[in-house]
């Protein structure tokens, strides 16, 4: 008994000496090309994002915590203590006084979000210093417990102050760019509106035992579908693709 089962173990040993896969050689290339830079690679490329941040000592540093309607603002003095705290309306008529009223050169640390584009154009515009944050890369903001608006507005001021690049600052696109791409965000919201309601038109038919043709999306939508089905279903249909 002992034999047939060393025998047994040293068939399976064999076998699988068969069946295992060769070892994968190296590649050598890829060791003699780390570190080169590729010709083909662009030389001229840069990250705007990337801007190496400096610790603020002289002037005014203002954390601006922007909300949908209110935004709350905290302005620290040269030696970071709060001098100034309040609150605007998060439109253009609100911000663009206080934002002229502040010193040139001031630094102004806010969070990426919906109104932050346009905002930091109107900083820019004034020549402010604006620095636009990461929001996960400050796990102090948004894993406090004890969070508010004013608390966020002075820990963006503080942190903005004194260690700007863990807040992953970036780098907005401009007017122009940002309204092109709007352009090509709503066009392509259109077209899967569009593809939603061909195939919510044509679902509908196929429940009822009939089939519409193949037909284009105007043609659909114009009301010629009519052609193919009875007036009962095509009035059920009509509210669908007015």
């Amino acid at each position: 008994m002992r034999r047939v089962k060393l025998a047994m173990i040293n068939a399976l040993v064999r076998c699988n000496q068969k069946i295992r896969r060769p070892a994968v050689k190296q590649d050598n290339k890829a060791k003699q090309n780390k570190g080169k830079v590729s010709v083909e690679a662009p030389q001229d490329t840069c990250d705007l994002g990337h801007r190496r941040w400096k610790v603020q000592r002289e002037g005014l540093t203002v954390g601006l915590d922007v909300g949908d309607k209110i935004s709350h603002y905290c302005v620290l003095n040269e030696e970071a203590e709060v001098v100034e705290r309040g609150k605007l309306k998060t439109t253009p008529a609100a911000l663009q006084p206080w934002i002229e009223a502040l010193p040139a050169g001031t630094r102004v640390v806010l969070e990426t979000g919906t109104h932050s584009s346009w905002i930091s154009r109107l900083m820019e515009q004034a020549r402010q210093e604006v620095l636009v944050a990461q929001p996960r890369k400050m796990p102090q903001i948004y894993a406090c417990k004890r969070k508010n608006d004013r608390r966020d507005a002075e820990k963006l001021a503080r942190t903005g102050r004194l260690d700007p690049n863990s807040m992953g600052p970036i780098r907005h696109r401009s007017a122009e760019q940002q309204a092109d791409l709007a352009v090509i965000q709503a066009r392509d919201a259109l077209v899967q509106v569009r593809t939603q309601l061909i195939n919510t038109v044509r679902g509908l038919v196929k429940g009822t035992g009939e089939r519409l043709m193949g037909c284009s999306g105007h043609a659909l939508f114009a009301g010629t579908y009519g052609t193919f089905l009875s007036s009962a279903k095509t009035a059920c249909l009509r509210p669908n693709t007015a």
